[in-house]
């Protein structure tokens, strides 16, 4: 591919992973790799922290491959499942030196079967199409499947760890994964309400089909694991969380912290930056009485 550049990026411990980047790229992950950057570093640490040596991630909405490739030169096993046709042949030429460690799945990851038109966006891309979505970036047809049939774990082996994020379409990819997290694997998901809502889901809908997997949900502030009800209002627009099974412990450098208070969430409300207008959006849908956010 000669309109790509390729980038040779330190992802800790002096361990190097060569990523591949669309020439002229402007998306801020894109940049990161370009600069000699290391991308998604508190994603790739938390992963690590949740899996031995040995571990087997599964990263779902891999994209360029900063989270997965990197924990795959931390000598994790990692499989990855990426939707964007220009993704996936970036991908494959970042992942190629990993053999067996840094598999590769081209598909979106749903509910079913079948093919879906994705909107092709670098990091940004949706699955499905409607007059919300159209302008997002270019239309392409896409496989679509199960991740339970997509990447399923062997009978003797289990992922150590999942992730996921893949533009709001979160709430169909977890109906797709009931047999992969049967055993509750540790699973970080990023919680973004802009394009949750694009899809008719929200923060608390996401949340919703995590505790009926049977786990408990934390927002993730720093190095803090904030425990969350029901009714929590998620505040920022974009937040990760992790997915825990009951009484796990905390991985190594993080803490369980309480639920917020009402109080603290609306000190967090006027903090919010008011200027971001997904940000102002987000918070007029969440604070609504009648509104899932």
């Amino acid at each position: 591919m000669s309109d790509t550049v390729s980038c040779a990026v330190d992802v800790g411990d002096g361990r190097t992973v060569t990523f591949y980047v669309e020439d002229g790229a402007l998306d801020p992950i894109s940049a990161e790799l370009v600069a000699g950057r290391q991308a998604n570093a508190d994603t790739v640490a938390l992963l690590l922290a949740l899996t031995g040596s040995r571990g087997w991630i599964l990263d779902i909405g891999a994209h360029l491959g900063t989270v997965g490739l990197a924990c795959a030169a931390h000598g994790r096993r990692v499989t990855m499942i990426e939707a964007s046709p220009r993704n996936v042949d970036l991908l494959l030429r970042a992942a190629a030196p990993f053999g067996r460690r840094g598999a590769v799945v081209h598909a979106a990851a749903g509910d079913h079967a079948g093919t879906v038109t994705f909107s092709v966006n670098g990091p940004f891309g949706l699955v499905g199409i409607d007059d919300q979505t159209r302008a997002y970036g270019v239309l392409a047809d896409v496989p679509l499947g199960r991740v339970d049939d997509l990447a399923p774990a062997g009978r003797l082996r289990r992922y150590d760890a999942v992730k996921l994020d893949v533009e709001g379409y979160e709430v169909a990819a977890l109906r797709g994964m009931r047999r992969t997290l049967r055993h509750r694997p540790p699973l970080l998901v990023e919680s973004n309400g802009h394009t949750l809502h694009l899809y008719g889901e929200s923060p608390r809908t996401l949340r919703a089909a995590l505790l009926a997997l049977g786990y408990e949900v934390f927002e993730i502030h720093g190095r803090e694991l904030r425990s969350t009800t029901p009714d929590t209002v998620q505040v920022p627009v974009l937040i990760d969380v992790l997915a825990l099974q009951p009484g796990a412990a905390a991985p190594p450098l993080y803490s369980f912290v309480p639920p917020a208070t009402a109080e603290q969430t609306q000190a967090e409300i006027a903090a919010a930056d008011h200027s971001m207008p997904e940000q102002v959006a987000h918070l007029s849908r969440v604070t609504e009485p009648t509104d899932p956010g």
